[in-house]
């Protein structure tokens, strides 16, 4: 079994009424990992191992999974919502500069961070999600786009059951151990909290006018897998008219979506060269 290292801590964060449980890994310049749906905190494990010698990293159980607190209503959360939940991070940890790395819906969480919370995040990097606006666009008048992320609609159907199939939802991971965790987080979450990632975002993402969306400061990193089936491969490209900073674009040949897992070398030494100015 893959334990955390002898030095991770656990740390509560409270913002309002929300509890978020972070472990704290290493020490030096601080990066805030972000996971996605369906994955979990320890998911990070290959990244842990990776920049743990030279950062200190802060990796939250997002709201609505286990460990965090799980307020049933959809408008809890809305991505205001959870970029609060980093926002409490940073004022917990009293970062006044950090890193941030997200996957899947917590690489949406990081792009709205990094452009809400800009005069702390030093730099970025978002795993296998384009910017919101671009996704946003191609999401409602691309039937290419719309088709790629039917997952959400049977996600949600899932959910609004009652009940997460946790040995389907974790049968991507292949390392038997990670995918024993995630089955086990999968099962302490709240169905309808991660139903909610998806309605409240959507019902919300026709108000957005991004064309007055703040464009983002800090230096930014896409990686994503040439096979990744839920996003066209343009929308990383446009993602880059919202950056007005440097950009590393970064393509894995023979990766999927869970690139973190599956393409854990490659991923890390991306991110090491990324965050290695402090």
């Amino acid at each position: 079994m893959h334990d955390h290292p002898a030095s991770a801590q656990t740390v509560v964060v409270n913002n309002g009424d929300v509890r978020i449980q972070c472990r704290v890994h290493g020490s030096g310049a601080p990066i805030i990992l972000l996971h996605g749906i369906p994955d979990w905190a320890g998911g990070w494990y290959h990244q842990i191992a990776a920049l743990e010698r030279d950062h200190q990293l802060i990796v939250p159980s997002l709201r609505g999974f286990a460990h965090s607190s799980q307020p049933v209503e959809a408008e809890r959360y809305t991505m205001l919502e959870l970029v609060s939940d980093v926002a409490a991070i940073i004022d917990h940890f009293d970062l006044s500069r950090t890193g941030i790395v997200g996957h899947d819906i917590g690489g949406a969480i990081a792009w709205w961070a990094a452009t809400m919370l800009g005069q702390h995040v030093r730099r970025l990097a978002v795993l296998s999600m384009p910017h919101p606006a671009p996704y946003v666009s191609a999401i409602s008048g691309d039937r290419r786009q719309q088709q790629a992320s039917s997952y959400i609609q049977s996600f949600m159907q899932m959910a609004r059951d009652g009940a997460l199939d946790s040995e389907q939802l974790s049968s991507w991971v292949s390392d038997p151990d990670l995918r024993t965790g995630l089955r086990a987080a999968l099962d302490g979450s709240s169905p309808v909290a991660l139903a909610n990632y998806y309605i409240a975002n959507i019902q919300q993402a026709g108000q957005i006018d991004f064309k007055r969306m703040p464009r983002i400061k800090a230096p930014t990193m896409m990686i994503r897998g040439l096979a990744d089936p839920y996003f066209l491969p343009h929308l990383f490209d446009q993602s880059g008219q919202y950056i007005d900073a440097d950009i590393a674009s970064v393509t894995l040949s023979g990766a999927g979506h869970f690139i973190h897992h599956d393409d854990a070398g490659r991923v890390n030494s991306h991110l090491k060269y990324w965050f290695s100015d402090g």
